[in-house]
């Protein structure tokens, strides 16, 4: 599965500065994430990676994260350009490989 996982990795960074190449990142993101994430359990987070803008760059302190769960019906689907479906599938390739504990803080003056 890994082997052939990495095959298609390969394909996909190749293709990616074609115009279809947030597609195949979006498709490996669904097929190898999205599909194996364990909907039974509390570890059902998605995380999005914004692209940086002309009119937004990124390290201005804007949010570049959106985090849904996968049933989240306002999840979103290959056609929001918005996100580097690139970093996405692999910050998510990343995250769901570990186990750990994820806190956070809201600081309100």
């Amino acid at each position: 599965e890994w082997r052939k996982l990495k095959q298609i990795i390969q394909k996909a960074r190749a293709e990616s500065t074609s115009k279809n190449g947030g597609v195949l990142w979006y498709d490996l993101f669904e097929e190898y994430i999205v599909k194996q994430v364990d909907r039974t359990s509390e570890d059902d987070m998605l995380f999005y990676v914004r692209s940086p803008t002309p009119q937004l760059p990124a390290g201005d302190g804007d949010q570049v994260l959106e985090v849904f769960r996968v049933e989240d019906h306002r999840r979103p689907d290959s056609r929001v350009r918005k996100f580097s479906w690139l970093e996405t599938f692999h910050l998510n390739m990343l995250l769901h490989q570990f186990e750990y504990v994820l806190t956070c803080a809201v600081c309100e003056k």
